[in-house]
């Protein structure tokens, strides 16, 4: 496995399991039955 340093800054957002998806660009979106998390670029 290799790992690369990225320039961008990114954030993690932890949401209510039922939210629903927003209308933002992401990079991952991870539901569970206890969180829904978004990996974004940090604006």
């Amino acid at each position: 496995m290799n790992l690369a340093l990225l320039p961008e800054t990114y954030a993690i957002w932890k949401l209510p399991a039922s939210a629903p998806l927003p209308q933002v660009p992401f990079f991952a979106a991870i539901r569970t039955g206890e969180e829904l998390s978004l990996v974004t670029e940090e604006t």
